[in-house]
């Protein structure tokens, strides 16, 4: 009896290792809920969809409303987060953009995989208030640019 417990024990710890391996990393986790930036312009939202961290970007029109203009999308393959991101067309036969990131390991530094005017983006959750969030997009021109957000819920 004490065998077979031991026996449950062993392939219980197994099945949790690789069902962690496949999982998100917590400070990915901590970017889901929805983040407006500092200056009100407008906002990101991410939510937790099984394996996959999914959110969209959106920008403030001139009337005061949202306007979705980015889907994003964060992923673990291989074990390197990828972070993806396609452009919202409000013309459905316009073509869209969509860039792919990667992240070494599981940091969330992601490198453009083109040759684009983004080189790399970083989201940087406060240690202290995880309620504070800032937005790192690094350009080919090397130039830092830093977006502060706050959570909103």
């Amino acid at each position: 009896m004490k065998r077979t417990k031991q026996y449950i024990t062993l392939i219980l710890m197994v099945m949790s290792v690789f069902h962690i391996q496949a999982q998100l990393p917590n400070k990915a986790e901590k970017l889901v809920g929805k983040w407006e930036y500092k200056k009100g312009s407008g906002s990101e939202e991410f939510i937790l969809d099984a394996d996959t961290l999914k959110g969209t970007a959106s920008l403030v029109d001139k009337y005061g409303e949202e306007v979705p203009v980015e889907n994003m999308q964060i992923k673990m393959v291989n074990g390197n987060l990828i972070y993806s991101a396609e452009k919202i067309s409000a013309d459905s036969l316009e073509k869209v953009d969509q860039h792919i990131f990667v992240a070494k390991g599981k940091r969330l530094k992601f490198y453009n995989t083109e040759d684009e005017f983004v080189q790399a983006l970083k989201y940087r959750v406060r240690w202290f208030n995880a309620n504070k969030m800032v937005l790192v997009i690094y350009t080919s021109d090397h130039q830092k640019r830093k977006l502060k957000l706050n959570k909103v819920d």
